[in-house]
C-alpha cells in the first residue's frame, strides 16, 4: 500500500467522523420520552341536583364539599355521569341517546274511551373533550350537552324536558373535582362537575 492510498483513508475516515458528529455545539441531543408521563385521562362529568335552605347562601368551595360526600338523601341527587377515555392533546367524542316514550295528546269522543296520542322522543348526551397537559394542570377544552325528562313520566300528559349546555375552556389539576356550572331556580340547583384522572399505563 503506497502513501496515496494510506492519505485517502485517513481522509476517508475523518470525514465519516466529522459527519457524524453535530455542525451545532449548543444543540442538545433528543432525549427518549420520560417514563410516566401522561399518555391519557379519563374525564368524567356529572350532574348533581341540590336542594337546601342555604343554597343562596353557599360558595362554591361548599357546594364542592357536599358533592364529594355523595348522594345525601333529598339534599343531594345524582342525576347522571359520563365518562371518556382522551388521548392527551387528541379530540374525543362519546354520544349516548335513548328513546323515551311518551303522551302528547288525549283523543276522546265521548261515546269511545279515551285513547292516549304516543310518540317516541330521543334523549341522551353529547361528550366533547380535549385535553392537554400543561405543567401541574390540564387544559380541558369542554362541550357538554344533555336532555332528559325531568321527574316521573306522567301518563295523561307529555312530561317536561330538561337540557344542559356547556361550552368552556378549563385548566384542572389531576384527580380533583371542580365545578362546570351550575343554576339555581325554584329552590334548588343543577350542578355540573368534571375529574380528570390520568389513565393507568398499558
Amino acid at each position: 500500500m503506497n502513501r496515496l492510498t494510506v492519505s485517502l483513508l485517513a481522509l476517508a475516515i475523518l470525514t465519516c467522523e466529522a459527519i457524524g458528529q453535530s455542525s451545532d455545539p449548543d444543540r442538545t441531543p433528543m432525549k427518549p420520552p420520560q417514563i410516566g408521563a401522561p399518555h391519557g385521562y379519563f374525564v368524567s362529568v356529572s350532574e348533581y341536583r341540590i336542594t337546601t335552605p342555604r343554597l343562596g347562601s353557599l360558595r362554591t368551595a361548599e357546594v364542592l364539599q357536599m358533592l364529594k360526600q355523595g348522594p345525601q338523601g333529598e339534599t343531594v341527587t345524582h342525576l347522571q355521569s359520563v365518562g371518556l377515555s382522551v388521548a392527551d392533546g387528541v379530540e374525543a367524542t362519546a354520544q349516548f341517546t335513548r328513546r323515551v316514550p311518551v303522551v302528547t295528546g288525549i283523543i276522546s269522543n265521548g261515546s269511545h274511551p279515551a285513547q292516549k296520542v304516543m310518540e317516541t322522543m330521543e334523549v341522551g348526551t353529547i361528550l366533547h373533550v380535549l385535553a392537554t397537559a400543561q405543567n401541574d394542570r390540564v387544559r380541558i377544552q369542554l362541550k357538554y350537552e344533555s336532555s332528559r325528562v325531568v321527574g316521573d313520566i306522567p301518563d295523561d300528559r307529555t312530561p317536561t324536558f330538561g337540557t344542559s349546555e356547556v361550552d368552556s375552556l378549563l385548566h384542572i389539576p389531576l384527580g380533583e373535582l371542580a365545578m362546570v356550572s351550575s343554576i339555581v331556580s325554584n329552590g334548588e340547583t343543577i350542578a355540573t362537575t368534571i375529574t380528570l384522572t390520568q389513565s393507568p399505563d398499558k
